[in-house]
């Protein structure tokens, strides 16, 4: 059986007319004829019989279209659905963000204002590979990256209190800072081990009075008094009250700021996701 043989069937018996069935599928009534008989003959009973100028189902016919009629409509529905997924896949972004998280939110507002029918969904974890764009902080002995990527290096400062007696000074040798009290991330923040090395690289161990998970909470901290700690140049922001932004001098303080676009799925030329992948590039180019 053809394709084609069962959709001119599930039209003949549901119209039980030969007549009109051909004008609706626009074809030739001899054609569709022809097509009801070859599928009769294929499987060796009648579908139809005369019933006055009409047609009606035969017992076979009637079971024949009660098999065929849910299969063969959800085959017809299905060019509409893919193109609702594909629609869909179009215009959703799922990133993953490691890194740079405020950064990152006010680009992807700023897309929106000019794309509001992009959709984006947003996690936070290294373990997972459900993402079209991640962006984190580099490291050279992690495994090879998913797919196209671009590296941006961003100087890391050190922030202090606007009263401090850190407050007058043009730089900071970081070796000079070892009795200072550090406000800090998380300590299984990748960040927080990157600054971590740092003092390491400097001569001490950084003395953690206060640290969390929320950056926010970090940067509220060091602007109240109640120590100093490190600061990505231009992802955290640049300003903030009670906060005075130092180059350190001494060693030298970066990170590399890795953002990956997933090659293991396909995106058409249409997709939202290569035009963000390129809007946040860009975007992250302006800034380093």
């Amino acid at each position: 059986m053809e394709l084609t043989q069962i959709k001119y069937f599930k039209t003949t018996a549901e119209l039980q007319h030969i007549t009109k069935a051909a004008e609706i599928l626009h074809i030739a009534q001899p054609a569709l004829t022809k097509s009801i008989h070859k599928l009769e003959h294929e499987l060796g009973v009648p579908l139809f019989a005369p019933k006055g100028r009409n047609i009606a189902l035969t017992e076979y016919g009637k079971y024949l279209y009660e098999r065929i009629i849910e299969p063969l409509n959800v085959f017809e529905t299905l060019p509409s659905e893919i193109k609702m997924l594909a629609d869909q896949n179009r215009s959703a972004v799922r990133l993953n963000v490691l890194a740079a998280s405020t950064f990152v939110t006010q680009c992807i507002i700023e897309y929106q204002r000019k794309n509001p029918n992009v959709s984006f969904s947003v996690v936070q974890n290294e373990k997972t590979d459900l993402w079209d764009v991640s962006i984190g902080n580099y490291n050279k002995n992690d495994e090879k990256t998913h797919g196209s990527s671009i590296t941006v290096t961003e100087r890391i400062m050190l922030a202090v209190p606007e009263n401090s007696k850190w407050t007058d000074k043009k730089g900071v040798i970081l070796s000079e800072l070892g009795s200072e009290g550090f406000i800090s991330l998380a300590g299984t923040r990748r960040f927080r081990m990157l600054c971590d090395d740092f003092c390491r690289k400097a001569g001490f161990v950084p003395n953690v009075i206060f640290e969390s998970d929320n950056y926010a909470a970090v940067q509220n901290f060091i602007a109240s008094g109640n120590g100093i700690g490190f600061w990505p140049e231009h992802t955290w922001g640049t300003t903030v009250n009670g906060v005075k932004l130092l180059p350190v001098i001494s060693p030298e303080c970066s990170r590399e700021i890795i953002i990956v676009k997933n090659s293991d799925r396909l995106y058409d030329e249409q997709s939202a996701v290569n035009d963000f992948y390129d809007f946040l590039t860009t975007r992250f180019k302006s800034i380093v």
